[in-house]
């Protein structure tokens, strides 16, 4: 008897409803509003749009009253997190991602692009480097989608856009299958990448400029958490192998009166609900990061040293690394995410430091 390997189901084509868009966008106003003073609201375009995409998919869902309210409580405390983590005296750097949409499981047609165009110019998801207009990729696979949301003040944020999207189907993705040879083989050559951006402090920017591409302590920091939450298969797939992170121009927020640009980490992967746990992670870490930069004595600067010791001793201890490398030779790294001990090992260091550095913020909270 011959058994036929089954497929992994993948989801349905996106549903786009104009009625029940602007349906969400007065929604997603006048619930967002009602939390802000006039002129803060301005600067919350990423909440905006994370509550608009939910309400959009509530309202399509056709779900009752119980749902509703459910759903408003949950947006309630995303606004109340998201508020809370924009004051100038809250350490978390500003955060942001950018994913490129699988590109097999709808080849891109041009009334495909319109949609996907007229439906996120509405909605407030700002268009970046491919959906600027048709593109064909290298390996002759059309794509039809990056989103690139505006930058947030809370991970929450960015997790709940990237969860909506992938709720309404505008991420394809593969419903009974977090394996990466699924994943290349039915949505994308290059899997599927996950790009995060982290704002640089203005001190920090002042302090080292384009010199954080050879910082030891940032390309540590950026390389664990593709260790810790990147598939050898994803490793082996990127086109740019040469860097794990880019210094990019930053977007000026109520956080600082100008921005020295922003850290992109490129070697991520949106995968399964780790991707989640590693946005909350890397912006708590980044705080420790951004703090040694700054002072190396300060309480969070300390908090990174200790995450980086432990780092550097499991890396070493391994053999992966000697004592004179820099870990960010994307060989090295893509063998280290093969071996489940050091991964394991790695996830446990930095949910450990990101627990410090929440629980700090917590205090420094509570003293105010």
């Amino acid at each position: 008897m011959v058994v036929t390997e089954r497929a992994p189901a993948i989801s349905r084509p996106p549903v786009f409803s104009l009625p029940a868009l602007y349906i969400a966008k007065d929604f997603a106003k006048e619930f967002t509003s009602a939390h802000f003073k006039e002129a803060e609201y301005e600067n919350f375009d990423a909440l905006k749009l994370a509550v608009a995409l939910s309400w959009y998919n509530y309202v399509l869902s056709e779900d009752g009253l119980q749902s509703a309210r459910q759903t408003q409580i949950k947006l309630s405390n995303l606004i109340t997190e998201e508020r809370e983590a924009s004051s100038p005296f809250n350490p978390l750097p500003t955060i942001g991602i950018e994913i490129e949409s699988p590109n097999k499981p709808l080849r891109m047609k041009p009334v495909l692009f319109d949609e996907y165009a007229r439906f996120f110019d509405k909605i407030g998801m700002p268009r970046n480097k491919i959906n600027k207009s048709f593109v064909e990729f290298f390996d002759g696979d059309p794509s039809y989608w990056e989103f690139s949301p505006p930058p947030s003040f809370s991970a929450r944020v960015q997790s709940t856009i990237i969860s909506q999207l992938i709720r309404g189907n505008f991420v394809p993705h593969l419903q009974d299958s977090q394996d990466p040879d699924d994943i290349k083989k039915y949505l994308s050559n290059k899997l599927v990448s996950l790009h995060i951006n982290l704002g640089i402090p203005p001190k920090v920017g002042l302090k080292y400029g384009y010199q954080l591409y050879s910082n030891r302590d940032l390309n540590i920091f950026v390389s664990s958490f593709a260790v810790g939450f990147t598939s050898p298969k994803r490793l082996e797939c990127r086109q740019n192998k040469k860097s794990f992170f880019k210094i990019r121009v930053g977007t000026q927020t109520p956080k600082s009166l100008w921005s020295p640009g922003r850290i992109e980490v490129v070697s991520m992967e949106m995968r399964d609900q780790s991707a989640y746990r590693a946005l909350r992670q890397i912006q708590l870490v980044a705080v420790a990061l951004f703090a040694h930069l700054e002072n190396p004595n300060s309480a969070f600067g300390r908090i990174w040293q200790e995450a980086e010791l432990e780092l550097f001793y499991l890396y070493t201890g391994t053999g992966y690394i000697s004592e004179t490398d820099e870990l960010k030779d994307n060989n090295t790294v893509k063998q280290m995410a093969r071996d489940k001990k050091v991964v394991d090992a790695t996830r446990a260091i930095l949910n450990r430091q990101a627990l410090k550095v929440s629980a700090f913020i917590a205090k420094q909270k509570t003293a105010a």
